[in-house]
């Protein structure tokens, strides 16, 4: 089986959450025209590197996030992996990847678990509990 995949490299407007989901919507639209069986968004696509604002602009749960990817898969009818995104949690907040099926139900959350210390990831995240 062949699947078409569709990469979505986007501008990401840094520590703007609103314009960032603005963006995708557009970019998931284009993307639905080649008629993909899955799209794959970037990485802290809804905050960008923010990582000093994150406590202010991190998705609560990612709820908006998972909602919004719903919504998408379905009208699509393609899989998402959703990049990721900042999720607030009770413990802090995480570099959250979110995987949605066409039929717009979530299949797996992974909260990173190696930040990379290089962009001192370590100092604003929360590693993630267990891989996989």
């Amino acid at each position: 089986m062949k699947w078409k995949i569709a990469c979505i490299q986007m501008d990401i407007a840094f520590g703007q959450p609103d314009i960032n989901f603005q963006v995708a919507e557009q970019w998931m639209e284009k993307a639905a025209m080649s008629k993909p069986d899955m799209v794959i968004l970037p990485e802290l696509r809804t905050t960008g590197y923010d990582l000093t604002r994150l406590n202010e602009i991190a998705d609560e749960e990612a709820e908006k996030t998972i909602e919004c990817l719903k919504d998408q898969a379905k009208k699509h009818q393609f899989h998402i992996i959703g990049g990721s995104v900042a999720k607030r949690a009770s413990k802090g907040i995480y570099n959250n990847m979110i995987i949605i099926n066409k039929h717009g139900n979530l299949i797996k959350q992974y909260d990173k678990l190696h930040l990379f210390q290089l962009m001192d990831e370590h100092h604003f995240l929360q590693p993630g509990e267990k891989d996989g």
